[in-house]
């Protein structure tokens, strides 16, 4: 779990700070900003949303500090009193990640933010080969088949299923390493990938045109991640992606079939916008039990 240091207050109640900080103490930078006016969350490690005024304008915050996040590491935990809390609660399908009642206590607020710091299922350790292969296929099918650059920004564990993208590439993967594997994005990047493929003008695709375009990329990716597996012990096969559009996907696998693996999330930056791949994977000895190893 990662030390908290810097907090982003999302209020109009300036008063919240001293509130937070006789709670948190004193070594926690706690930050606070009008919601709209939030455009930069780098060097924050969480954030606390104060629901107050309109609901639909609540919601529409969390999803653009959501955006804001570009696939980082941030939390977002609500503040948000009981008669609120059933709106509140849609929140957690749009990007926040857990909810606090107010009048919030010491114990509420502190629950809740170790919680919104533990990773996504148990203490497994991952093969780092079966994460490589990922890594090395995005970067050199974005280089060779697009001319663009992925720049790796940054890879960590995640602490729930959502998929804060706009269009999603979702794959089986299968063979001495198997589990999900999951591709995801915002509509402005897919629509520039897909220009490059096509030749067509982003602004006249449609949503089928840029879904066949991802589907095409991702099975590239895919199948180069494949290919450099298969030189190493760790071999696997990944089944053509399923692209799905539309902002807040959950892929019910990861929670179903492998609740008790880790997801990894690795974001790279393209052409100025954020790309995550996310992973939930295990690695299969001979008897096809899981590999316990270190990262």
């Amino acid at each position: 779990m990662k030390r908290l240091k810097k907090i982003l207050l999302a209020s109009e109640r300036q008063e919240s700070v001293g509130e937070l900080k006789n709670i948190l103490g004193q070594g926690i930078e706690i930050s606070p900003c009008i919601p709209e006016k939030i455009q930069d969350l780098t060097g924050y490690d969480l954030i606390l949303y104060d629901w107050s005024g309109d609901d639909l304008d609540c919601l529409a915050n969390i999803i653009n500090l959501r955006t804001l996040c570009k696939f980082k590491d941030i939390p977002i935990i609500i503040l948000a009193g009981q008669s609120r809390m059933d709106y509140a609660n849609k929140a957690l399908t749009s990007g926040a990640t857990d909810i606090v009642e107010k009048p919030y206590t010491e114990d509420s607020i502190k629950g809740a933010i170790k919680k919104a710091l533990k990773p996504l299922g148990s203490e497994f350790n991952i093969e780092p080969q079966i994460i490589r292969p990922f890594i090395q296929a995005t970067s050199d099918v974005m280089r060779e088949f697009l001319s663009v650059k992925a720049k790796r920004q940054d890879i960590y564990l995640k602490k729930d299923n959502y998929l804060f993208g706009d269009i999603t590439a979702i794959m089986k993967v299968s063979g001495d390493t198997e589990g999900i594997a999951a591709v995801t994005m915002h509509m402005e990047l897919a629509s520039m990938l897909v220009a490059k493929i096509t030749g067509m003008n982003e602004r006249d695709m449609g949503i089928d045109v840029i879904t066949d375009g991802m589907s095409e990329i991702i099975n590239q990716v895919a199948g180069r991640a494949g290919l450099i597996a298969s030189e190493t012990e760790y071999k696997f096969d990944i089944s053509l992606p399923e692209i799905i559009a539309g902002y807040g996907n959950q892929v019910e696998k990861m929670s179903r079939e492998y609740r008790d693996l880790p997801i990894i999330t690795i974001v790279f930056e393209c052409l100025n916008e954020p790309l995550a791949i996310q992973l939930c994977l295990k690695a299969l000895c001979n008897g096809r039990k899981p590999i316990h190893s270190t990262v």
